[in-house]
């Protein structure tokens, strides 16, 4: 993960122009399972988007100012929720994540 920073640092915007954007969590088993997924599905391939729930934070505020220049903010859609739900729903991360990414301004749908 922290290679990913070194690589391309913190970016300021997301490569991902779609309208829906996919988030595969489907296997994630810890944190860094599902940061890396989140930088895999903004950038189209790997990228840095946090190894904690702080720098996550962080990487969301930087791509701020990006989002609101499209037209219409891209929907966050969950692929393997189930999965996503049974490994964190009993840790603050699963209502940190969807809190943050509210907050951002992402409307987010669980499949």
């Amino acid at each position: 993960m922290r290679g990913c920073c070194l690589l391309s640092g913190v970016r300021e915007d997301i490569d991902n122009m779609n309208d829906v954007i996919e988030l595969d969590l489907s296997k994630t088993k810890t944190d860094l399972d599902v940061y890396y997924e989140i930088g895999k599905a903004f950038f189209n391939s790997y990228g840095y988007y946090g190894t904690e729930i702080n720098s996550f934070i962080d990487c969301l505020i930087n791509i701020h100012e990006s989002l609101k220049k499209r037209e219409k903010m891209p929907i966050l859609k969950i692929k393997g929720y189930k999965n996503f739900k049974k490994h964190f729903e009993d840790n603050i991360f699963f209502e940190d994540f969807y809190n943050e990414f509210g907050k951002s301004g992402f409307e987010i749908q669980n499949s």
